[in-house]
């Protein structure tokens, strides 16, 4: 065996130590799962400690390393910002609380749970009059640290969403340099300095998204989508979701590269694989979150041609606010009064596509205002109300007008109310439009009745009571979407909001309320609001049937500790073939997790040495006994209550299930949609605009990359300090 190859040449003997069956505190690692080493000049007479069963929650730990004292095997937190900026006295805390280091950490390196601390939300500590007067004497005798000084200037510029014009202003360098001339030196001058200093930083840091990604403690999920910028940048958002070293789930943008050429998938296929590649995560991927555009499907099959391991069906995971979002305009928009009693007999949703998109395409076209409100005026109630709030917003006089009516309708209101316009074609503001209609409707009615003489056509818009009585109809069946596109689009840090157990649970619940309307109608006559339920019930249950093809929606639930099959039993109590089918798929899960942890062991095992023959007769399967009992163990014991925090759960229990605890963190870092894309986008969209039109791709995702790792705490460009 090659040295290279011998278990004691490795730097990562606490992982190996973690994943065997060796007791705690029987090595001595050298390097920590950040990649720290211990430096025994600096610090005689401590070691590292022993990786806890318990692992570490705390944000504290993101930013100190645990170790031991030798004579006593006294337990220290270890502040790395102190460490690493080499001061003459680093501190240290016992690792029992950990209260010592956040105030530690808060009042000296301005560090909070959410990482760096704004500097306009620090408090001051000034200190005394000697104070003041030690740090400007070390601030005149001291060398100054250009190496500082320019990490702390980048931080400013990327988190600030500072442009290089205003970084590189005569009137900055003014301000900066007036009475410091140390600083003359430093400043760039030119735009492409300060360029080059974020793409320098983003490939640095880059180095250290791929150490936590490899120390990672689940598999890597990936979700993708697409986005053009207001300057024109087509961009294909990637970002990674996990369960970090600490049991803290993970959402990281990764990258955002600029797509040249068409959106299909077999051209989006390249970029992705190429970040997979340069973060070295071919080994660990897991699922794919992705909206239900059928490029998405082709991606992922031209992926699998280069990463085996991709079963597409399997891993091919969609959006749930993408789902919701179609189904809620399948209700808005999919019929029009004049086609309502044809399209209730539509089989399929295919019609009702063709028809969203044609809408959509006439209401955001350059076409004169009358043709539009035509065009919203086919779809019954709900357009007649986005042409009426149209018609009052169009003018201050008519928003004035209005505000007068309302206090001539209820002269005890306090508050004058505006209507809120729909936005357009995006359904969740529908909603909010209707509800504030609805409680506004004696002055809706007191306007239409005055605006008619000078504007005979605002009667076309004006509501039966009929009409009326479907917007509320409208509005409560809409109540429960917008409650739960709200609580999805979280970032399920605490195992819950945005969680991927939470898919099967939301889409079921959603189509109940659904089928309840679809069967209060089933014998009344046809209605625009009866075909309105009856489309959003095909189209949501078009992607509840479709989510059978991917096992992992059942199995999140299941290994949900508060939910386990007690869930299905309860909702789906008239199904028998969906409960058995479903222990059919976690017992293929589980199996399958099992396989794979079994053969590290093997390995291992056979790197010892070769058993004899007589050693292998008498062998018995490790596969067998306690650990073939795993899953049935799990389903067998009570129920938690709900809730609880699974990801807690997990980890306190990983002991007794090695198995199940590695596929429960591995769903658990899965969101159930692609909001952090968007969140991403959103933030992107405050510098990639109309007035910075010509930043150029490369600085786009270096920049918002390295926003979104220092705000999430995940790298450090400069040693926060308080001096």
């Amino acid at each position: 065996m090659a040295e290279s190859d011998t278990l004691s040449s490795r730097d990562d003997l606490t992982e190996i130590a973690r994943d065997s069956d060796l007791p705690s505190g029987f090595h001595q690692s050298r390097t920590t799962p950040s990649s720290w080493k211990l430096d025994v000049r600096r610090l005689a007479g401590f070691t590292l400690t022993p990786p806890s069963k318990r692992g570490t929650p705390s944000h504290v730990w993101d930013h100190g390393e645990p170790i031991t004292k030798e004579i006593d095997g006294e337990k220290f937190w270890l502040c790395r910002p102190c460490w690493d900026s080499r001061v003459s006295v680093t501190k240290m805390y016992p690792s029992e609380a950990t209260s010592g280091p956040k105030r530690h950490l808060k009042d000296r390196h301005h560090i909070d749970e959410k990482g760096a601390i704004p500097l306009g939300k620090r408090g001051i500590k000034r200190g005394s009059v000697v104070e003041q007067l030690q740090r400007r004497k070390r601030y005149e005798t001291q060398p100054y640290n250009s190496e500082e000084w320019k990490a702390r200037y980048l931080q400013w510029h990327i988190c600030d969403d500072i442009s290089l014009r205003q970084s590189t202003s005569d009137n900055f360098y003014n301000l900066i340099t007036y009475g410091n001339d140390k600083v003359e030196q430093l400043l760039p001058h030119s735009h492409n300095t300060t360029r080059e200093y974020v793409l320098e930083a983003y490939t640095k840091q880059k180095e250290v998204i791929k150490q936590r990604l490899a120390f990672a403690r689940s598999c890597i999920s990936l979700s993708l989508d697409l986005w053009t910028s207001d300057s024109h940048l087509p961009l294909l958002g990637i970002v990674a979701h996990f369960v970090d070293a600490s049991y803290t789930i993970r959402n990281v943008l990764l990258a955002l590269p600029y797509i040249d050429g068409a959106h299909t998938g077999q051209n989006l296929a390249p970029y992705v694989l190429k970040v997979i590649e340069d973060f070295g995560i071919e080994q660990k991927l897991g699922w794919f979150m992705m909206d239900n555009a059928y490029n998405n499907d082709t991606l992922l099959k031209e992926l699998s041609k280069s990463l085996p391991t991709i079963d597409v069906k399997q891993h091919r995971l969609r959006c749930l606010a993408h789902v919701l979002n179609l189904c809620c305009k399948a209700v808005l928009l999919g019929t029009n009064s004049d086609s309502f009693e044809m399209d209730l007999k539509d089989k399929d949703t295919i019609n009702v596509d063709d028809r969203i998109s044609t809408f959509e395409a006439a209401v955001t076209s350059k076409q004169d205002l009358e043709k539009r409100l035509k065009e919203w005026r086919k779809k019954g109630p709900i357009g007649k109300a986005h042409n009426l709030v149209i018609h009052v917003n169009s003018s201050d006089q008519r928003r004035q007008l209005f505000g007068r009516l309302q206090q001539q309708s209820d002269e005890s209101i306090d508050k004058i109310f505006t209507l809120i316009a729909d936005g357009g074609v995006r359904w969740n503001s529908f909603h909010d439009m209707v509800s504030r209609l609805i409680d506004l409707r004696s002055t809706v009615e007191l306007y239409i009745a005055t605006q008619a003489a000078e504007d005979p056509s605002i009667k076309d818009d004006e509501l039966s009571p009929e009409e009326w009585s479907e917007l509320g109809q409208l509005r409560d069946l809409l109540q429960p979407f917008k409650e739960q596109t709200m609580l999805v689009q979280g970032n399920s840090s605490t195992g819950s909001y945005g969680a991927l157990w939470e898919w099967l649970s939301t889409a079921d619940y959603l189509l109940t309320k659904l089928e309840a309307q679809k069967t209060e109608h089933l014998i009344k006559p046809t209605t625009h609001f009866k075909t309105s339920v009856n489309l959003g019930w095909k189209k949501l249950d078009q992607y509840y049937n479709l989510s059978d093809e991917t096992a992992v929606y059942r199995a999140a639930i299941v290994l949900h500790p508060a939910k386990k099959l007690q869930w299905f039993k309860k909702h789906w109590s008239d199904r028998p073939k969906w409960l058995a089918a479903i222990k059919d798929i976690m017992r293929a899960l589980y199996l399958k997790y099992r396989q794979q942890q079994q053969q590290p062991k093997q390995q291992l095992s056979q790197q010892s040495r070769e058993l004899s023959d007589f050693e292998r007769y008498n062998q018995l399967d490790d596969l067998e006994g306690q650990q073939h009992d795993e899953l049935d163990r799990y389903l067998n014991s009570p129920r938690e209550a709900d809730g609880i925090n699974p990801l807690v759960w997990w980890q306190a229990h990983q002991t007794a299930y090695p198995v199940l605890s590695t596929l429960a963190f591995d769903l658990l870092a899965i969101p159930c949609t692609s909001a952090e894309c968007e969140r991403s986008f959103s933030k992107a969209g405050h510098v990639l605009d109309e007035d910075r039109p010509r930043t150029q791709a490369d600085l786009a995702e270096g920049t918002q990359c390295l926003r979104a790792w220092i705000s999430a705490g995940l790298v450090r460009l400069c040693k926060v300090s308080s001096d």
